[in-house]
């Protein structure tokens, strides 16, 4: 093997590598607007049917059911602070107000 087909190997393997662990990420397709909508439909009519305590447990599983692909609830108070993350507990109860 020559060195330039070495040098060639090394450059095109770590491409291959990444495309071939981005390529399945990439058909995953993303949410619609009207997907998104939905979701917070879902949300309010569980609120008034299940009240808002439940209704925060359910957002906060990950794999709850307002939480599809990259689409997921969070919920502020009218004083900055996250009521419920569908995505990262980390935020709860923290205070974005001057975020």
């Amino acid at each position: 093997m020559s060195i330039l087909s070495v040098l060639r190997v090394r450059t095109l393997l770590p491409l291959v590598i990444c495309a071939a662990v981005a390529l399945p990420a990439a058909a995953d397709p993303l949410v619609t607007k009207a997907e998104a909508e939905a979701m917070v439909k879902k949300t309010v009519a569980s609120m008034k049917t299940n009240g808002r305590d439940k209704t925060y447990t359910e957002i906060n599983r990950k794999d709850g059911p307002v939480t599809d692909r990259d689409l997921y609830i969070t919920v502020y108070g009218t004083d900055g602070v996250v009521r419920a993350h569908g995505a990262n507990l980390n935020m709860l109860n923290r205070n974005l107000m001057d975020i």
